[in-house]
């Protein structure tokens, strides 16, 4: 009988032993009692047998058609993968011991036929603990569909959770898993690769991260997609390996690595794709990522990949060591960003580029074409306003020296007929003017479209206050050059009132230009010379743009009840002070030597309607001013309300109510 015990111990056919126990008259009650709980033992041993021989060596569709499966469905729903297989290996080498102790038994039993059953029990009931725990996870990821990263999740949370007898265990299954684990997160840092067929990994193509395809789950996973994952070799890239992208997906990352470091792994090895996707370095045949990797880690590649090895060779996971590996692969990574965007690329020239263009740094070049594009600009779009623009532009910066491999990193842009921002009403196409930009690689990951839409906004406000004061400055031009008396003359009223608008005007200019973009410029370019590190470069260019958008009032704020945006109150007070200066400039010209009695009425009404904007405004910015995160409109009050005296002169007026109030 001892022969029956040990062979349904170790997983075979108990039947012998059940029919003992269902004859109450050839064993003992005692006897059946050791039995049942031996049998117990062996059923759970069982279990974790039939598990490891169904998944160790065979993965997805295969091990599934050789089972009775009766739908698609039942298929997909199996586990499968090469975490499953990694968890079946770790699983088995947990079981040696086990099946040891079963053969030691079963050779005392050779020498002691009478050996009793209790001693036997007694030496396999050390693994009922441990069988329990096992065939609890395993029903787990049976239920619940876990695979790839989820497994080691489930893992963590197991030995974080269990007593020592157990825990041992279970850090050998873990470490069984970390293989395919970091074999998958060298591949990725390394090279780039993401060798990843049934989407367990914790980085996924976008594509699949969206949604993972069931069809993957339907193809046989062979032993050389295995090897793959286990192997380093790099492989060549296709041409639409350039055009991947990748995110995280959070179901599959295990919880003991937080999303700061996930994020960090996602942006080396995209980076790596990236160098490996250098617009001038394709090809039909080439492999261009092999051009980059030995430049990238140069003699520490071998360093990087001992780290790995050691990390997957630690029986206890160390998160501290994980994080300061992948901070070091990072530092290296962003090190070698900064010198392809600072030597190859020219970022500070660029940096300087996006001032003078988009900032309107050079203010020569856009005095000169707001001149030359003005006629095309006033009138309402046709088939060849943007040729036109364009040639204007070109136009003016020859006249004023810019060479041309400058200028033709930058373009204009006017929207189609059908388009909904076309204002029929005045015709002007002035605001819908979109100034574009040829981004040098790999400077696209500063300049993304996010910040070239951010500095259009910008561009579009600055472009709007300059055409507006150089309107103003047109009209004493205009008259000085006029050899006959006119309306500016006999009529004092005209140049109090355009005087006070240039007044306005010209000091919001200079606190454009020297308070905000000139001090925030400088404040980058200092956060730019005092790094190496491409990520920090980044984050001081996102900054500079969030403070030059806020002290340009040009930053919307959500309201609370949706997602609907609330534009500036300062903004949209200047909105209303510029279309005044431009409804004054356009009455001004059309206006002759004596001013009729309508003429008078307008004039003196858009005088009292700067009167009302002005105090309204400097009410909201000395309101504003008072406000932690408003320190920088003190300069603005300042400039506008030099020695006080706006607020001196109206101080016995009554209030001005903004029409449509913000």
């Amino acid at each position: 009988m001892l022969h029956e015990v040990f062979l349904a111990l170790i997983g075979y056919s108990d039947n012998f032993l059940t029919q003992l126990l269902e004859n109450d008259s050839i064993l003992d009650s005692s006897e059946s009692i050791l039995i049942k709980r031996i049998l117990n033992i062996a059923s759970e041993y069982k279990s974790l047998k039939t598990f490891i021989d169904s998944n160790i060596s065979v993965t997805g569709v295969d091990r599934s058609l050789g089972g009775s499966c009766s739908g698609k469905e039942d298929i997909q729903r199996q586990p499968f993968g090469v975490y499953l297989q990694a968890f079946c290996c770790g699983l088995n080498e947990v079981l040696v011991p086990y099946r040891k102790d079963i053969a030691d038994l079963e050779g005392v039993s050779l020498t002691d036929p009478y050996l009793p059953l209790l001693t036997i029990l007694s030496k396999v009931e050390e693994y009922s603990k441990l069988f329990e725990v096992l065939n609890y996870m395993i029903k787990q990821m049976s239920e619940q569909h876990v695979h790839g990263c989820q497994i080691l999740d489930l893992l963590h949370r197991e030995v974080t959770c269990s007593v020592n007898d157990v825990k041992e265990p279970l850090k050998c299954i873990i470490q069984s898993c970390h293989v395919v684990f970091f074999k998958q997160l060298s591949s990725w840092l390394l090279y780039g690769q993401l060798i990843d067929q049934y989407a367990e990994f914790f980085i996924q193509h976008v594509s699949d991260a969206q949604g993972t395809s069931t069809s993957t789950t339907t193809d046989s996973f062979s032993s050389q997609d295995t090897n793959e994952v286990l192997s380093l070799e790099p492989r060549r890239f296709s041409r639409d390996d350039s055009v991947h992208k990748y995110a995280i997906q959070y179901t599959m990352l295990p919880s003991y690595i937080i999303p700061s470091l996930a994020h960090k792994i996602l942006f080396i090895g995209d980076t790596i794709v990236m160098f490996g996707c250098k617009p001038k370095e394709k090809n039909e045949t080439g492999s261009y990522m092999s051009q980059y990797i030995p430049s990238l880690w140069g003699d520490r590649e071998v360093e990087f990949f001992k780290k790995l090895q050691n990390l997957q060779a630690m029986k206890t996971f160390s998160h501290t060591e994980f994080e300061k590996t992948v901070d070091e692969f990072q530092s290296c990574v962003t090190e070698h960003l900064w010198k392809l965007a600072v030597e190859e690329a020219e970022l500070f020239l660029q940096l300087k580029l996006m001032k003078d263009f988009f900032l309107l740094g050079r203010g020569e070049l856009f005095l000169e074409f707001i001149q030359q594009a003005d006629h095309i600009l006033q009138n309402p779009r046709i088939s060849t306003s943007t040729k036109a623009v364009n040639q204007a532009f070109h136009m003016a910066a020859r006249k004023i020296l810019i060479n041309d491999d400058t200028i033709n990193k930058f373009s204009f842009m006017l929207p189609g007929k059908s388009s909904s921002d076309v204002d029929e009403i005045k015709g002007s196409c002035w605001h819908l003017l979109t100034l574009t930009y040829k981004v040098s690689w790999p400077l696209h990951l500063l300049f993304d479209s996010v910040a070239l839409d951010n500095y259009n906004r910008l561009f579009c406000f600055l472009l709007c206050v300059k055409k507006t004061q150089l309107n103003l400055h047109n009209i004493w031009r205009s008259h000085m050059q006029s050899r006959t008396p006119c309306v500016y003359e006999s009529e004092r009223a005209v140049w109090h009132l355009r005087n006070r608008l240039m007044f306005l005007v010209d000091n919001l200019q200079y606190y454009l230009q020297v308070d905000v973009l000139e001090s925030q410029y400088m404040l980058l370019q200092s956060a730019v010379q005092a790094t190496k590190d491409f990520e920090k470069i980044q984050k001081a260019h996102t900054l500079f743009q969030a403070n030059i958008l806020s002290q340009t009032f040009l930053l919307a704020e959500t309201i609370s009840s949706g997602s609907e945006m609330k534009s500036n109150p300062v903004q949209s007070v200047l909105a209303k002070v510029l279309d005044l200066c431009d409804r004054f400039c356009t009455s001004i010209c059309s206006w002759g030597s004596d001013l009729n009695e309508s003429q008078l009425l307008e004039l003196h009404n858009m005088a009292q309607e700067y009167e009302g904007l002005v105090m309204y405004l400097l009410q909201l910015l000395s309101g504003l001013s008072l406000h932690p995160c408003g320190s920088h409109l003190s300069q603005l009050l300042l400039r506008l309300d030099f020695n006080r005296w706006f607020s001196k002169e109206h101080n016995d007026t009554s209030s001005y109510v903004v029409e449509n109030s913000v």
